[in-house]
């Protein structure tokens, strides 16, 4: 079995698993996604020229139960993103921290949502909120995200100012104008109340009580400017957000 880990103290690294499929294996029960793991390993030397190590031993370390359900598909999307952006053995400890912190959450979601299926309108809501927070985390983390404190020509936001502004990948936010840029457009508040949840110490306790107070509109904005900053520097569809609209179609 090949695996992609996200370590952290390396980052992202590939490992293969010899004899994980057999029967008799130990990695059998233990190799599943969306865990945190203890793992012993080897990498190949730089000489070799090589990127996969051999994976040695592994054993649970946390109390994550597997996400079930939307939370299931949304902590494939998170790996799949981690996949497309993240570079091999390059340390990320903070975007460590903060996929922790959602898988966490992911995986209450899912066992929520198992126990109160009457509710499931809300739950996919909650599910999605805690994406769009993973997804600000991971690009500010990376260093992808604009600076929402400021206009793309260098002025700094006020929580007064009445002027909608969208995101563009190499600009930052700029001003609408067009009618497609306006149906992405957010006022200058809810930018700075972004960057605000972003730099708290516990964002995802910041940013997710902030979603519920926006209107579907402003939330659905969110959603597709970063669909389209994500589309800009990964530059192909994600496979998870395709099953995802398909199983929704169904």
């Amino acid at each position: 079995m090949i695996a992609e880990i996200f370590s952290q103290q390396l980052g992202r690294i590939t490992l293969v698993a010899k004899g994980a499929k057999k029967p008799t294996s130990n990695f059998r029960a233990v190799l599943l996604p969306l865990q945190r793991l203890e793992l012993a390993y080897s990498l190949p030397a730089a000489v070799d020229g090589g990127d996969i190590g051999t994976l040695k031993a592994a054993h649970w370390a946390s109390g994550y139960t597997l996400p079930q359900g939307d939370a299931l598909l949304a902590g494939f999307y998170a790996n799949e993103l981690l996949l497309k952006l993240l570079p091999r053995q390059d340390p990320q400890p903070e975007l460590f921290d903060s996929y922790a912190s959602c898988v966490a959450l992911l995986a209450h979601q899912g066992k929520t949502g198992a126990a109160a299926s009457a509710n499931t309108a809300a739950l996919q809501g909650q599910t999605a909120w805690i994406l769009r927070a993973f997804e600000l985390l991971l690009l500010r983390h990376l260093g992808l995200l604009p600076d929402l404190r400021q206009s793309a020509s260098g002025h700094a936001l006020q929580s007064t100012d009445s002027s909608a502004l969208h995101l563009q990948a190499e600009r930052g936010l700029c001003a609408a104008h067009t009618e497609a840029e306006h149906a992405l457009a957010l006022p200058a508040s809810c930018w700075l109340a972004l960057a605000q949840g972003l730099a708290k110490p516990a964002p995802f306790a910041a940013l997710l009580p902030l979603f519920l107070t926006w209107p579907t509109a402003q939330r659905n904005a969110l959603r597709n400017n970063l669909r389209h900053l994500l589309h800009e520097y990964i530059g192909a569809p994600l496979k998870t957000r395709q099953l995802m609209v398909a199983l929704q179609g169904l």
